[in-house]
């Protein structure tokens, strides 16, 4: 993120497809986030166009993607993914069409910090319903992103984010349990 703004511009973007019950996660928690103002975001239900999302970007300074995520744990798991994770979770076309990495690649409009606030799925089949053990999750999700914009409002610095990113820590200084 960039150091020298007091306050950094970050763009929550749920994704994934409604139709194949719980990839639609993403879509899901961002209807929750923007049901529930987020101050210092901007939240956009992106689903599988992200294509879309690319003018959302210029001069953003971080990304927080929530996604279903296939990592083989438990279904209804939390996990906030950075780094290589973030990027292997959104490589690939998936159910996206194109994955999230490779257009970020292709438009240039990376922001400097992308974290995937992701969600292993229970049931990936045709169908408009989250699974209960997803929907039961879904306030977690929405708890972690909006954790994660607060500590990046109060620590806006790129160092010090990545730092406070790392899950150990994140649940020391947050208090709060995630499933890993």
């Amino acid at each position: 993120m960039n150091s020298s703004r007091k306050n950094p511009r970050i763009v929550v973007a749920g994704l994934g497809n409604e139709l194949l019950q719980d990839d639609g996660a993403g879509v899901h928690a961002s209807r929750m986030l923007a049901a529930a103002p987020l101050p210092g975001a901007t939240v956009v239900e992106v689903g599988t166009a992200v294509w879309d999302l690319v003018e959302l970007l210029d001069g953003v300074d971080a990304l927080i993607a929530i996604d279903a995520v296939q990592a083989g744990r438990a279904p209804g798991s939390v996990m906030l993914l950075q780094g290589e994770d973030a990027h292997t979770a959104l490589c690939g076309s998936g159910t996206h069409g194109i994955g999230l990495m490779e257009m970020l690649s292709l438009s240039g409009s990376s922001p400097a910090t992308v974290v995937v606030v992701g969600i292993e799925p229970e049931d990936i089949c045709y169908g408009i319903r989250l699974s209960e053990t997803v929907t039961q999750a879904l306030p977690r999700v929405v708890e972690a992103v909006r954790l994660t914009v607060a500590a990046w409002q109060a620590r806006p610095d790129t160092s010090r984010t990545m730092n406070f990113l790392n899950i150990e820590q994140y649940r020391q200084e947050t208090q709060w349990g995630y499933q890993t």
